[in-house]
């Protein structure tokens, strides 16, 4: 490498060493916003209060960037040629005696003869030029560290946005003015799921329901021994699902679901709250599983050859699903007989008869 590619990387570590500190007040605003922005903090805020810290950010940036201009000079020549002299340890700036001219007797020959071999030792040391990795030199610009930690915290940031970083970032240069309710923005679906037995489906609730079906006052009938799954769309905070009054966390799932499950038991009224917020509450009317009851309707009727005609009604509050007859001895140990009845199709109340050769 030549002597004039040396200086010029020299000239570089000098802008370096000049640049950096001067530009660090206007990169750690940057680096603060952009944590800011990875952790999705702005929108979380009132919008006024994201505006203020929108042209905190903007005005910081300006004032730290004209302070950079007017503090900041370019390295001259003779700088970058002292600072290789000091990088390659050499004494007497070998780089400026080679370049300086005999001032006086320039007719003597001795002081010519010896000028020349001052320029030769000069030349000779001027070899051995190295040029040494800049120095950021930010102890006295960031005497705490801060560089570090906000590194840190936006190389977390960027791992627990998943890739969101753009959304992050054009929700946090929007303040939401304007904008509706923050529960608006926060969405929710709940379904409530009857016991199998009971052939019923799911009962829905969401922000997709109109508010004449969502209304809060009115009880929501639900068969006793449901079982509840809701989930949350949005907001920060860690969802809470109350029965009666008694809190149960959410689960928190990829890209900002929350997700929870469990028994509503004899539970009255059911709420979804969020950072003291209820996004909604239901009021809920446990119905009690009544037992099946059977009868016979009429006597039983041997016909003529000794085949039983047997008429009964059989009635549950969520539909006959099957009929077992059972004959037994009045006396004896011998084991019940088990007829399986045909059943019409699932109903609340079924009227029939049938016939049996025992």
């Amino acid at each position: 490498m030549t002597q004039g590619s040396r200086q010029r990387l020299a000239w570089l570590a000098l802008l370096w060493e000049r640049l950096w500190p001067a530009l660090w007040p206007a990169i750690g605003i940057l680096l603060a916003f952009a944590v800011m922005v990875a952790f999705d903090v702005l929108p979380g805020l009132a919008p006024w209060l994201h505006a203020v810290v929108l042209l905190g950010v903007a005005t910081g940036l300006v004032v730290a960037l004209r302070s950079a201009a007017r503090s900041f000079r370019l390295p001259l020549p003779e700088q970058a040629r002292r600072r290789l002299e000091r990088d390659s340890g050499l004494k007497h700036r070998p780089l400026d005696a080679i370049r300086d001219r005999l001032a006086v007797a320039e007719q003597d020959v001795f002081a010519r003869a010896l000028w020349e071999a001052h320029r030769w030792r000069m030349a000779q040391a001027a070899g051995k030029l190295k040029v040494s990795l800049p120095r950021a030199g930010l102890v006295d610009s960031d005497p705490y560290g801060l560089r570090v930690l906000l590194t840190l915290l936006l190389g977390i940031g960027l791992i627990a946005s998943g890739g969101d970083f753009g959304r992050h970032l054009a929700r946090a240069l929007h303040p939401a003015f304007g904008a509706a309710n923050p529960v608006a923005s926060i969405g929710f679906d709940l379904w409530i799921t009857p016991p199998d037995y009971t052939g019923l489906p799911p009962i829905y609730r969401g922000t997709a329901v109109s508010e004449a079906q969502d209304a809060a006052d009115r009880p929501i009938p639900v068969p006793a021994g449901s079982t509840v799954l809701a989930r949350v769309h949005g907001g920060k905070a860690t969802p809470e699902l109350s029965l009666d009054g008694k809190p149960t966390a959410f689960e928190t799932i990829a890209g900002g679901e929350f997700n929870v499950s469990a028994p509503i038991g004899e539970a009255g009224a059911i709420a979804i709250r969020q950072d003291g917020i209820t996004l909604t509450r239901y009021v809920l009317q446990i119905v009690p599983d009544q037992p099946p009851t059977a009868r016979w309707t009429e006597p039983a009727k041997v016909l003529a050859r000794g085949t039983l005609r047997l008429e009964y009604e059989a009635t549950d509050d969520y539909g006959v699903k099957s009929l077992t007859l059972e004959v037994k001895r009045p006396t004896g140990n011998e084991p019940a007989v088990e007829i399986p009845v045909a059943a019409p199709a699932q109903a609340k109340q079924v009227k029939s008869a049938f016939f049996e050769d025992l």
